[in-house]
């Protein structure tokens, strides 16, 4: 079953990957009666050709694709409540249609999607929550051996001294209103904030702060693109170029 039901079954949150045939890989994952990561394989026109497993059970979800070569990638996963709390590798040497059994990475993850892609030098980067829980920090990371270990170099959002002290609406609304102030023209504040607070206030008494669901693309220009979930209430996009990207590499 390749079509959702009630959001469940086959889903996708990856980037696409193309092969020489002119067939297209979508990194997918199955979530019903299981949680795992596939990979679904489609004919250039869109029909589905085969659904290849890279894992099995209940431990990874929503799996993002570095190709390396015509037969070599490495797929980056999202922890699905194992402990210690982890991101997932996993490699094909045959093109996708074979997948190593899942190695959990030094990567803390949340059980919360992450982003990654590859360089042209070989270097991996990643965008992800990379704590153990709640979605209070999201950082860029590098990882210079295929993804087994990953080593944060910028912080795009940090609200970690906030972890375990839940705000009051009243002690919230001040500390949102100056972070948005320092966001720059797009988002209507007040919707935002109004957002904000009726997403992240439980009950309308205690309050915290996420970032998460991040989505990073690399466009011909070189430049890259992320967005990402601001505190539930709005699609933030960033841009950072090669030269920005190598000062904290």
């Amino acid at each position: 079953m390749a079509s959702p039901f009630i959001n469940l079954s086959t889903l996708v949150k990856g980037n696409p990957v193309f092969f020489d045939n002119g067939e297209i890989g979508v990194p997918v994952y199955h979530e019903l009666g299981g949680k795992f990561a596939e990979l679904l394989v489609l004919s250039a026109t869109g029909e589905v050709r085969r659904k290849i497993r890279m894992d099995h059970g209940h431990r990874t979800l929503q799996p993002v694709l570095m190709v390396q070569d015509a037969t070599r990638a490495v797929a980056l996963m999202r922890d699905a409540n194992e402990n210690p709390p982890r991101a997932w590798r996993s490699q094909t040497q045959d093109g996708g249609q074979r997948w190593s059994t899942p190695e959990s990475t030094n990567l803390a993850n949340p059980n919360s999607a992450l982003a990654a892609l590859r360089l042209d030098d070989g270097r991996m980067i990643a965008v992800a929550n990379d704590v153990e829980d709640e979605r209070l920090r999201l950082s860029l990371l590098v990882s210079n051996d295929e993804g087994r270990h990953w080593r944060a170099v910028h912080r795009f959002e940090d609200k970690q001294d906030h972890h375990d002290h839940e705000l009051s609406p009243d002690a919230f609304r001040p500390l949102l209103a100056a972070d948005l102030q320092t966001l720059g023209p797009g988002p209507d504040v007040a919707a935002v904030a109004a957002n904000a607070e009726r997403n992240l206030c439980r009950n309308g008494d205690l309050c915290g702060w996420q970032y998460d669901y991040p989505y990073l693309i690399r466009a011909a220009d070189g430049g890259f693109h992320l967005v990402y979930t601001w505190n539930r209430s709005f699609i933030r996009h960033l841009y950072f170029n090669q030269a920005w990207l190598e000062e904290r590499l």
